[in-house]
């Protein structure tokens, strides 16, 4: 391997090892759609005054 193929690899590896640490990162942070309980609905001003 030539020195600029050894560099090029290397420099792949470290990006793909921040994006996947990113993605990682953010999907723990965030839930999916379909996970999420679904709320009530908010009270309207005439529920509340019932």
């Amino acid at each position: 391997m030539t020195k600029s193929r050894k560099i090029f690899l290397m420099a792949a590896f470290i990006f793909l090892a921040i994006v996947l640490y990113v993605a990682w990162d953010i999907s723990q942070r965030t839930t999916a759609p379909w996970n999420k309980h679904k709320k009530e609905p908010a009270k309207t001003e005439m529920e509340k005054d019932n």
